[in-house]
């Protein structure tokens, strides 16, 4: 067995092509895309599930919090510095500085950005514009990288950059991860117990 790691739109299509014969996708096959698998039906095994992350970098802001508003505006480039009204908004105690935003986004395939932007479009339908999928058409403004470590790698490095990680990567690159509003209207620490319930809660 030889493991070979790549986004979801990569492994997806080797499975396609009878490349591989097993492949790991945060995102499902489209009904569309189904008949080019030449290998015979697809079996799928739920076997983990990868917690996101909005992880930054941005010194003397610990945690801030962001609802999805707000995180669907900044990586729609229309909230562009940490000092912005409705990020102070979300976070009354904290000094924001003016410090411009970096949005880092996956550039390949990725079934990380299918379940995020699934996330914003479903939680902050009157602000994402961008619609759903393994990938979308981020602004030009936005930076893009291969695989969650890539993204984390630009984010650890760039002052004011945030992104969307996993958060597995997110910890290994010693990465800050904000508060996320959740549908209580709770700000939520990205932590496993919080994932894990989450997940005992979803349909299969």
């Amino acid at each position: 067995v030889n493991y070979a790691k790549s986004g979801s739109s990569a492994g997806k299509a080797d499975l396609a092509g009878n490349t591989v014969q097993f492949a790991g996708t945060d995102s499902l096959i489209k009904d569309a895309d189904k008949a080019t698998f030449t290998g015979g039906e697809v079996l799928y095994f739920p076997i983990a599930a990868a917690p996101i992350t909005v992880s930054y970098n941005l010194a003397g802001v610990e945690e801030p919090n962001l609802s999805a508003d707000v995180i669907a505006a900044i990586f729609q480039g229309e909230i562009t510095s940490w000092d912005d009204a409705k990020i102070a908004a979300d976070n009354p105690d904290a000094k924001l500085p003016a410090t411009p935003i970096a949005v880092v986004h996956r550039s390949d395939g990725s079934g990380t950005t299918s379940n995020f932007t699934k996330y914003l479009k479903k939680a902050a339908p009157s602000v994402w514009k961008l619609d759903a999928g393994d990938t979308v058409n981020w602004p030009a403004t936005t930076q893009g990288a291969e695989k969650n470590s890539g993204v984390a790698a630009i984010i650890s490095s760039t002052d004011g950059a945030v992104g969307y990680v996993d958060l597995a990567d997110s910890v290994s690159a010693e990465l800050t991860r904000a508060h996320v509003e959740n549908s209580a209207g709770n700000f939520v620490e990205p932590k496993l117990p919080g994932a894990s319930a989450a997940l005992a809660g979803a349909e299969m």
